[in-house]
Parts: C-alpha cells; structure tokens; sequence
C-alpha cells in the first residue's frame, strides 16, 4: 500500500507501539509528542482510553513530522525503535528478528491483520535476505527500522533499496530492502 494511503479508522495502533517512536525522539520528544497528540485528538498519551488509536490519524502525525523534520530525521526515529522496544527472550540475532517483525508489527497493530499490510522477509542464505514493506508507512522509517535492528547485531551490516522494485515514496506499492549482515 502506498505511503500514508490508509483510511480505514477502525485498524488501530496501539500505546505501545506508540511509545518507541516518542522515545527515539530524543530532545525533540515533547514537539513530537505536541503533534501527534494533536493528530490523535488527545491531552495524554501515556494514560486513559484502551490505549488504541487510530492509523490514519497517526499516520497524519508522522506526515506532519516528516514534512516538518525530513525524511531522514523519520529515519533516524526507525533506527532508534528497536532500541527503544521490547522484545521476548530468545530474539538473539538479526535472522530472528527480521523474521519476527511482521508479527511484532501487528501486535502493536492489534485489529490490522489483513487490513495493513506487513514486513515479508525472504532468508537468501545465512547473513542475507529481503524484506518487503507494505505499510502504510513511509519507506525512511522503514529503512531506520531494518538498520536498528542490523546494527544491534552487526557492525558490517547493510540495508538498501532494490532499485528495481516499487518504492512507496515514488508512489508504490511496498518497498522492498536488501539486507546483508
């Protein structure tokens, strides 16, 4: 699905979801938290509700971030989620991670399974692969996600765009990454 194309109000994210891309923020926290409260119709993130929120409205939020920021500083925010989340005991190397994400993806999506789309990853053989992205999220902070995930694990590890396939910044469909380890 194409970048910030979703408008299905009843697919949500969850707080927890949420709370990793506030964290990456760094010093600018409280200006991303200002915006995406806004766009979520809130006064608090952190409390009240069933901590469920919209995907169209948070995606409105990450558009206004990006535009206001860039793409890189969204990219950047992807490399710091993995850092900034949690995951269960025995994810111990970047095979297992990247193979996990699409299920990590829909348990801070809890409603979207069939409606959002997914990370697909491909093992190629032992420290490679590809993953193809068909969120309605922008391929930078996808490209972040992929190279948090391969820096916790890799100091030679790569992320890139195949070329040859769509890419949701030009109006794509999905992305679809080359990843070495």
């Amino acid at each position: 699905m194409k970048a910030f194309d979703f408008s299905d109000t009843s697919v949500c994210v969850s707080r927890s979801g949420i709370a990793p891309l506030l964290a990456a923020f760094g010093a600018y926290q409280a200006r991303g938290e200002r915006v995406i409260k806004r766009h979520l119709g809130v006064e608090d993130l952190h409390t009240g509700g069933d901590g469920l929120y919209p995907v169209p409205r948070f995606l409105e939020a990450i558009r206004e971030l990006q535009e206001q920021f860039g793409p890189s500083f969204i990219h950047r925010m992807g490399v710091l989620v993995f850092e900034k989340s949690t995951f269960p005991p025995g994810l111990d190397s970047a095979a297992k991670v990247l193979a996990s994400l699409d299920h990590a993806f829909h348990m801070n999506h809890p409603n979207a399974r069939g409606k959002l789309g997914g990370y697909h990853w491909t093992s190629a053989s032992d420290g490679r692969g590809s993953m193809v992205c068909d969120t309605p999220y922008p391929c930078s902070l996808d490209a972040g996600i992929l190279e948090g995930v391969l820096a916790h694990f890799s100091t030679r590890a790569s992320v890139s765009h195949d070329e040859a396939k769509p890419c949701r910044a030009k109006g794509g469909e999905s992305c679809t990454y080359l990843v070495e380890w």
